[in-house]
């Protein structure tokens, strides 16, 4: 029993003799995985802090996430495809921040990426994935001034951190574009994202579905964003494996958008591109997602960031 989820363990019929683990990772918040017989559920709660050095104080409290993770994911369990769903949201705590929700057994699409051997099944996994983000992309929301009120902040924040800080690396030239771009990216407020949708939040099921986990990052913007956010690790592989990045990108675009009609999307989707690619090099976090890469992978990659940057900026 985890004192502080007194109240979650009671909505679940939990007792103390199912036992809990803490998880590794969450940068925001704290993970346990709890087991009962041959059930496991996840319960998560809040911080009011990054728990890894080198991130500034945040600017959202943790009541502010736990209210977006609730709504977003209350609204992406929504969209189901033949592939693809949301684990269900099973209890929250507003008192404590805190939420329940079904375990999905499998492994972290992460895990194929980083594969020579399974690239290929990562990049169909991830097809899939883009597939229900177009959808989810596409669900209408009636209360977005709560959203907004609630992740705006933080926005604000991973803007600073994944795009404003990458500045530094950027050719001189492109410095007065890629502000512009960087307003307008703060501003857009068009559709809900997930806001963090990389690797580690996807899981490749036993039964062969795909599970999308942690929208507490949720946030409103242009859905090029998301879609972006997830590709850039499949560009950094395709380095790796030796794919043709250029080809790679345009399939996992069409999986997104099968009929494009906007380019102005299309190029934001691209100077996104840029910059999570960068950040994945660069940023804070880079130990988690670019450590593996020899300095001649990384020189490689660095290179096609400042020739995109020059094209797209």
């Amino acid at each position: 029993m985890i004192p502080i989820h007194k109240k979650l363990y009671a909505d679940l019929n939990l007792t103390i003799k199912d036992i809990a683990n803490v998880v590794d990772g969450g940068l925001f918040n704290n993970v346990h995985r709890v087991t009962r017989l041959d059930e496991h559920f996840y319960i998560k709660s809040f911080t009011n802090e990054a728990k890894t050095q080198g991130f500034p104080p945040l600017p959202t409290s943790a009541s502010q996430r736990y209210n977006v993770a609730v709504q977003l994911h209350k609204h992406a369990q929504k969209v189901v495809t033949d592939h693809v769903y949301v684990p269900k949201l099973l209890a929250s705590d507003s008192d404590n921040n805190a939420i329940a929700m079904e375990g999905a057994k499998g492994k972290n699409l992460y895990d194929y990426v980083v594969n020579d051997e399974t690239f290929s099944f990562a990049v169909e996994q991830a097809s899939h994935v883009l597939s229900w983000l177009g959808s989810l992309h596409k669900l209408k929301n009636t209360n977005t001034t709560s959203m907004n009120f609630n992740s705006k902040d933080f926005k604000k924040y991973k803007a600073t951190l994944q795009y404003k800080n990458m500045f530094e690396f950027l050719p001189r030239k492109n410095l007065e574009n890629a502000s512009l771009f960087l307003d307008e990216h703060i501003s857009l407020r068009d559709t809900l994202l997930h806001g963090d949708l990389n690797t580690r939040n996807i899981i490749i099921c036993e039964d062969g579905r795909i599970a999308v986990i942690d929208f507490e990052q949720g946030q409103l913007g242009c859905g090029s964003h998301d879609a972006a956010y997830l590709i850039s690790e499949l560009v950094i592989a395709s380095f790796v494996v030796n794919e043709d990045t250029d080809a790679l990108i345009d399939e996992l675009w069409l999986s997104y958008e099968a009929i494009p009609t906007n380019p102005d999307k299309h190029m934001r989707f691209r100077r996104h591109l840029c910059f999570q690619v960068i950040y994945r090099l660069k940023g804070p976090s880079r130990n988690i997602w670019t450590e593996h890469l020899t300095d001649g992978t990384k020189a490689k990659i660095e290179k096609w960031c400042s020739r995109e940057f020059n094209s797209r900026l």
